[in-house]
């Protein structure tokens, strides 16, 4: 475990002396694990470069997995000692566009009503089965049907840019006007575009061009700057439309035949804390659901 944690250190920084740093030994304590680690394994870990360390393609590989574990060993750590001072952890775990735009910007409520809660979030732009079955409760696309889902609201589509940028591009409010401007795409959802487009009959619409960016939270940062149009999901930017950062230059809302749920293992199901966010985050997508309309009054 001490040449593991000797790696895991000196791969993260990419330099033996950062990692004896960290781990509070010496340079040639954190090379003489390396080597005991490479001789057990049989492979080379590291190439010794003049600017620093290179990993090589087995030592990547083998750096993503001890992260995972250790990340997870971290986690385990903190609910025990947090457990044990009265004060509980909860880990949620969510795409990255959905804590970025919906769940932080309404988290106060949340901590406010439960401030003997300590909230840890983490997030990503895809699934990780690894990261959802270790957090409490996740936010997910899907139910998935190893877990205790609750349904919150539908996957919309709808476009949206800045109120300069819709000025400039859309003086006509029409749809064709789209074939001369900057599509802006989420890799993490790379289909959006086309989903709306044959949704609203523009069954021609060339949906391919445009700028890609990895996630619809950066699609979306690029539309308040400026630089086209981002396909959005419309409870995200709720705030930014209120707010005037970003319009909708057309009136059409689709909805897809996806929905995003809360969802937890079952051994998380009952705890408490897990309840009490589950009972919250139902309540507040419905709020947002009925103040866009998706629910009748």
């Amino acid at each position: 475990m001490t040449s593991i944690r000797a790696f895991e250190a000196s791969a993260r920084h990419l330099s033996f002396t950062k990692a004896a740093d960290e781990l509070c030994v010496t340079q040639s304590a954190i090379s003489r694990h390396i080597r005991q680690l490479e001789d057990m394994l049989g492979l080379r870990l590291f190439f010794r470069r003049p600017r620093g360390l290179v990993l090589t393609v087995e030592a990547e590989k083998y750096r993503q997995e001890l992260a995972d574990l250790f990340t997870r060993l971290s986690w385990a750590t903190e609910r025990v000692k947090r457990s044990a001072q009265g004060q509980e952890l909860l880990h949620i775990h969510s795409y990255t566009t959905i804590a970025m735009y919906w769940l932080i910007p309404r988290m106060r409520e949340f901590q406010e009503a439960n401030p003997k809660i300590d909230l840890q979030l983490s997030a990503s732009t895809k699934p990780s089965d690894r990261i959802e079955e270790q957090a409490h409760g996740v936010i997910r696309s899907g139910a998935g049907t190893q877990y205790a889902s609750i349904r919150l609201f539908n996957v919309t589509h709808v476009p949206v840019c800045s109120p300069e940028y819709g000025a400039q591009w859309f003086p006509r409010r029409h749809l064709d006007e789209l074939a001369d401007v900057t599509l802006l795409h989420s890799i993490s959802s790379p289909l959006n575009w086309q989903a709306w487009a044959q949704r609203v009959g523009l069954g021609d619409f060339n949906t391919i061009r445009g700028i890609k960016l990895e996630s619809s939270a950066m699609a979306y940062m690029a539309a308040e700057r400026g630089l086209g149009v981002a396909m959005a999901q419309r409870e995200f930017v709720k705030d930014q439309l209120e707010r005037g950062t970003l319009v909708m230059p057309f009136p059409q809302v689709v909805t897809a035949d996806r929905a995003y749920y809360f969802a937890s293992m079952p051994q998380y199901a009952d705890m408490p804390s897990v309840r009490r966010f589950r009972e919250w985050i139902a309540g507040r997508a419905t709020t947002d659901q009925f103040e866009s309309g998706d629910i009748s009054r």
